[in-house]
């Protein structure tokens, strides 16, 4: 039973009980001289007084553990709703403090891209030497991504000699590639989510691979592209 509609019960048994009393002492005294008499007011209240007290006192001691118990109820509540409040507020900063460090991730991943992509877009210069002498240019995109007509020329251990072979360029390439992949695994640990680091998978994996041919980048960091493009891999 609910505490309020139980206070009401007690409510009206105080005055049913109250009324029970009176009505019990007028009905049973009713036509005799001692309603009319001075001195008979004293025993009607001791009368109605040892009637009703013990009456009201168990109501009210009642009422009092009904009111206790509302209140331990309410303090309860209140009790769990701050808990919610307090774990809501928890989750609300965790999000953004993983909002901001995603945004942070993203920012130095975009960087990275655009380093890599610089560096995959410069050209190197070949002279060669025969019946027509020709000067050959390639990016290192097209010598990574097995589309140079001179990739054995221009790849790092080629045999054939270049005047200032451009090592320097390969490490710098295969540095900025080692340094994303430790922010997509971060940005795949922070969202749970590997689209991005599936999408630079795709994109770098054949330069990756070269790289790695090369003795330039760890196996380590060819599985874990490896991983990610699972059966994509066999069309690269």
């Amino acid at each position: 039973m609910k505490p309020k509609k139980s206070l009401v019960i007690i409510l009206i048994s105080a005055v049913l009980w109250g009324g029970a009393v009176i009505g019990g002492y007028v009905f049973a005294f009713r036509g005799r001289e001692i309603l009319i008499k001075t001195e008979a007011w004293g025993q009607f209240g001791d009368f109605i007084g040892g009637m009703l007290n013990p009456g009201f006192s168990f109501l009210a001691l009642m009422a009092l553990l009904i009111t206790v118990y509302q209140n331990q109820k309410e303090l309860e509540e209140t009790r769990k709703e701050v808990k919610k409040s307090a774990e809501a507020l928890k989750q609300q900063a965790l999000h953004f403090e993983r909002k901001e460090k995603t945004d942070e991730i993203v920012r130095l991943i975009e960087n990275l891209q655009v380093d890599i992509n610089s560096i995959l877009e410069h050209e190197l210069t070949l002279a060669v030497n025969g019946k027509n002498k020709k000067t050959i240019k390639e990016s290192i995109n097209q010598i990574l991504s097995g589309r140079s007509a001179e990739e054995v020329s221009f790849l790092p251990h080629a045999k054939t000699p270049l005047p200032e072979r451009p090592y320097y360029i390969y490490i710098q390439l295969s540095g900025r590639l080692v340094e994303l992949s430790e922010y997509l695994m971060e940005y795949a640990a922070t969202t749970k989510s590997e689209k991005l680091p599936k999408y630079f998978a795709l994109r770098y994996y054949p330069s990756i691979k070269k790289l790695h041919q090369y003795e330039y980048i760890d196996g380590t960091i060819l599985k874990y592209f490896e991983g990610l493009l699972h059966e994509e891999r066999r069309w690269l």
